[in-house]
């Protein structure tokens, strides 16, 4: 019995001390808890069910975590969607990648290959590969052309090589080049786009701020209005690691919730008046807390549990070797120069593994 009333004590201490050490809490922990035990859809469904009622779904993630791009790959085989918006796709390569996804075979070299030609040239990841391979799925389920997904390739023809590897760009050329592919992308959806048309849309959360001007989201939301709807996946924001507290907060009333996966609409939620000082997207006027940089917002797992994507053991070969070595030492994902192909390979393999 003492025991049981200790661990009780501990238990009500801790969560007192979160909620004082909180930048978002104002109210009790049990208004939101009280609020997410009524919901019963699960991410996919929660996703899947919003071409229901709209017509572009943008769902932000934050990059290279394995459960996320499972999901993706989960709500395009609910078979719900028409396109499928890829921020890891150039553009230049539309024609090709929906010859692969159209195709009697999956052609998983060729694939391979759209992924090795991507403005980062160390995108090699198995779980992005199987999100092609999701669609091509759904499409050979199809025998009707016209009935087939279709990719819409988001990226332009910048160089994460160029920008990290070569000749030093100013403030203002990056500016620009950022400026320019935020406008492809909105371009590259607005070409496709009629009416009732149904939108799969993956990218990073950044370009998801659906009310900061110049972004592909708000650029969307301008012209669509309502037909849009915005996803957030779980993350942790940006902003001052030191004092931001936000997806903590989320994640503790997540654990009281028993941690269940799980899609809700912020507005009129409890979550919607979450903001936090610290953090950089609460800095601009018109994003004052949570309901404003995200209409949806999908919890699978605390962010430190969500597992790394991938490395396809093949992926660098003698084509972007020396793109993919210089730009993988720029981050840092190597400790030391690979002198061979298989070296490299190895040792991204093993950085991807959280070794």
């Amino acid at each position: 019995m003492r025991k049981s009333s200790a661990i009780s004590v501990f238990v009500i201490l801790s969560l007192l001390f979160t909620q004082a050490q909180s930048n978002c809490f104002d109210d009790s922990i049990r208004t939101y808890v009280q609020f997410l035990e009524q919901l019963h859809q699960s991410p996919v469904e929660y996703i899947a069910g919003k071409f229901d009622t709209h017509d572009i779904v943008v769902v932000g993630e934050v990059h290279q975590k394995r459960e996320y791009c499972e999901l993706i790959s989960q709500v395009i085989v609910t078979g719900k969607i028409n396109f499928f918006a890829s921020e890891f796709i150039k553009h230049s390569n539309t024609e090709i990648i929906n010859q692969i996804v159209s195709a009697k075979e999956f052609d998983r070299a060729k694939a391979i290959d759209i992924l090795r030609d991507y403005t980062w040239p160390i995108w090699g990841f198995e779980e992005y590969l199987n999100i092609i391979h999701a669609v091509w799925e759904v499409n050979s389920t199809r025998e009707n052309q016209q009935d087939k997904i279709k990719i819409i390739a988001l990226d332009s023809e910048w160089s994460q090589y160029d920008n990290m590897c070569g000749q030093k760009k100013s403030e203002q050329e990056l500016f620009k080049q950022n400026v320019d592919r935020e406008e492809n992308m909105v371009n590259a959806v607005k070409e496709q786009y009629a009416d009732g048309t149904k939108i799969l849309v993956h990218i990073g959360f950044a370009h998801a701020l659906y009310k900061l001007k110049g972004r592909f989201a708000s650029e969307l939301y301008s012209k669509y209005d309502r037909k849009v709807f915005t996803v957030c996946l779980h993350q942790q924001l940006e902003g001052d690691m030191s004092k931001m507290t936000l997806s903590k907060d989320i994640e503790t009333v997540m654990a009281r919730n028993d941690g269940i996966s799980i899609g809700f609409d912020v507005a009129g939620s409890p979550f919607a008046k979450l903001k936090d000082a610290s953090c950089y997207y609460f800095r601009v006027p018109q994003q004052e807390s949570l309901k404003d940089i995200a209409m949806g917002y999908v919890f699978i797992k605390p962010y430190s549990q969500l597992r790394t994507v991938t490395w396809i053991l093949d992926f660098v070969n003698e084509s972007n070797f020396e793109k993919a070595k210089c730009v993988a030492m720029k981050m840092r994902f190597l400790k030391t120069e690979p002198k061979t192909v298989g070296e490299c390979n190895s040792a991204m393999a093993l950085y991807f593994t959280g070794e």
